[in-house]
């Protein structure tokens, strides 16, 4: 008996692989397809089930490869052995690597969230922006005569509501940026990176440990993008680590830096009760502008975000038909 995923010789009535721990068939013996599969040839004489035109459809269905007959059955790959006239497991290391790639998941749900989200955080700075001016300019004519003290608070409070309203979806906006991360990670391995620095746990991870979350999480981000390479072939390798990134993609992530680390600092409400006029008009002046940058900033994380979930679809297309019998 031996495992049909590493090929090493196996304890008879092992349960696990002892090389790579994988399961083995029940009763100590090697797998074999299901009654349905042995009842045919793969061939197409009459009676035989119509061949599946992708691997992708070959669950108990003949799938035609490089000359030779597969197909799969109880998560077990299967070829004809035609000498034998019999159905035999293959070893998953002799498999093209279509046949044994994880599954893909696309990142449509996530960056879909994000889209909503982020469009509606550039909503709410963009009239942050015109709470700004418009404290900007009662501060700027009460330093040049009196201003009546309603007008004042009213301007207060708009800039309070315009600031927690960014707040609040500030604080929605990580998790859907995370989750989407992490499964633009877990596809990296589908996509025929082989060896990839970080794993999908550390994809979350990095966020949380100090320091490091001022440049991992960009990392992670960079393998992802890397593993999507139009120019990479069907196969896997470490030819990802090769290829190209986009220059956008480092500018993005250093002027978020920049930008959320200031914008924390002082986008703290302004007491207008209790400020001079001159003071309220620099800090809504800098906060103005750390507005207008964070605008340019989300409209980045939209191109990152847009940007590598179509190239892991298109990446994901071409090794599909690559499946093609």
């Amino acid at each position: 008996m031996f495992c049909v995923h590493c090929g090493t010789t196996a304890v008879v009535d092992a349960a696990f692989c002892g090389n790579c721990g994988r399961g083995l068939a029940r009763g100590g013996g090697e797998p074999a397809p299901s009654p349905a599969v042995r009842s045919w040839p793969a061939t197409a004489s009459a009676g035989a089930p119509s061949a599946a035109r992708r691997w992708s459809e070959s669950s108990s269905r003949p799938f035609q490869w490089a000359g030779d007959w597969y197909t799969r059955d109880s998560g077990v790959t299967f070829r004809w052995n035609a000498a034998a006239e019999r159905w035999e497991p293959e070893l998953s290391s002799r498999l093209p690597f279509f046949m044994r790639r994880p599954k893909f998941t696309s990142l449509r749900t996530p960056a879909g969230w994000l889209y909503g989200l982020l469009g509606a955080f550039m909503v709410a700075t963009l009239l942050a922006m015109a709470a700004d001016g418009n404290l900007l300019a009662v501060a700027d004519r009460d330093a040049a005569g009196y201003v009546p003290y309603k007008e004042v608070e009213e301007a207060d409070q708009l800039y309070w509501a315009a600031k927690v309203l960014q707040w609040l979806l500030s604080l929605a906006i990580p998790g859907f940026f995370i989750w989407w991360t992490r499964r633009a990670t877990c596809n990296v391995r589908a996509l025929g990176a082989a060896r990839p620095d970080f794993s999908p746990g550390w994809a979350v991870g990095w966020w949380f440990v100090p320091i490091a979350a001022w440049f991992q999480p960009f990392r992670v981000l960079r393998q992802a993008w890397r593993a999507s390479d139009a120019s990479l072939g069907t196969e896997e390798s470490e030819d990802w680590r090769h290829a190209g990134m986009s220059g956008w993609l480092a500018v993005w992530w250093i002027l978020y830096l920049v930008v959320a680390t200031l914008w924390n600092g002082v986008s703290g409400r302004p007491d207008a009760e209790m400020m001079e006029a001159e003071t309220i008009a620099d800090l809504a002046s800098v906060v103005l502008v750390l507005d207008a940058l964070m605008v340019v900033v989300t409209v980045l994380t939209l191109w990152v975000v847009a940007a590598l979930t179509s190239r892991q679809e298109e990446a994901n297309r071409r090794l599909d038909a690559a499946a093609s019998g």
